[in-house]
């Protein structure tokens, strides 16, 4: 009530605005511009034996998903606006906008209209909140638990080589190096695959993967990430 109604009614409407606007961005970005670090095709295509489209997929329906739902809250604001016009709510100028864009609808089917876009509004957001375990928007979660739980020394002090078995004789054997099983990883390993936010940085700036190469930063965590999966 009052003035902090006022000036949050405005505070939303303002940045709801800078949120789709940001939104289109992304998407031109994503469908039209289609910059190198956002291609999840790999350095070595494997012949075609990777699909990578769902990744894509991913991107496009959380990001559609997002604008539909800012979308859909100024048509709810500007058909419950639409039934009184009172004049405070021009301190929500978009939903304010609308409403008198819409004013020639009639009380009675503006009150039904809004009833509808409520509901189609909810449940949107619902399922996007469904939707987010599923989606690359889960690294809002991996990655607070990532930073939580980093490790200073990581890229700095190697770990020590796992002691060999002792083989008959008494002679000990090689140790066995790297990774040949996925329980081979740590908790923290495998929490890292689930953190990449595949923004492609690492792709793009890899000095073996601008060589023409087929070793690809991405590619490794991205294919590590699918098997663990």
């Amino acid at each position: 009530k009052g003035s902090f109604y006022l000036w949050f009614s405005a505070t939303l409407d303002i940045f709801g605005v800078l949120f789709i606007i940001g939104l289109v961005l992304m998407i031109v970005r994503r469908m039209v511009m289609k910059p190198r670090a956002l291609d999840y095709g790999r350095a070595d295509d494997q012949d075609g034996k990777v699909d990578r489209s769902g990744f894509v997929t991913d991107d496009m329906i959380f990001v559609w998903l997002l604008l539909f739902i800012a979308l859909s809250g100024y048509v709810v604001e500007a058909f419950r606006i639409g039934q009184t016009m009172p004049d405070f709510e021009k301190w929500s100028p978009v939903g304010y906008g609308l409403a008198s864009m819409f004013s020639g609808m009639g009380v009675d089917t503006m009150s039904d209209a809004h009833l509808w876009a409520w509901w189609i509004h909810g449940v949107s957001v619902l399922f996007l909140v469904a939707y987010m375990p599923f989606s690359k928007m889960m690294h809002i979660v991996t990655d607070t638990a990532n930073l939580v739980f980093v490790d200073e020394n990581a890229g700095r002090t190697l770990p020590p080589p796992p002691p060999g078995e002792l083989a008959q004789g008494g002679k000990a054997t090689v140790p066995k190096m790297g990774y040949s099983r996925i329980t081979d990883f740590t908790w923290k390993e495998l929490l890292d695959f689930d953190a990449c936010t595949k923004c492609g940085r690492c792709h793009v700036a890899c000095p073996a993967t601008a060589a023409g190469t087929t070793l690809s930063p991405r590619d490794l965590i991205l294919d590590l990430r699918t098997f663990a999966n």
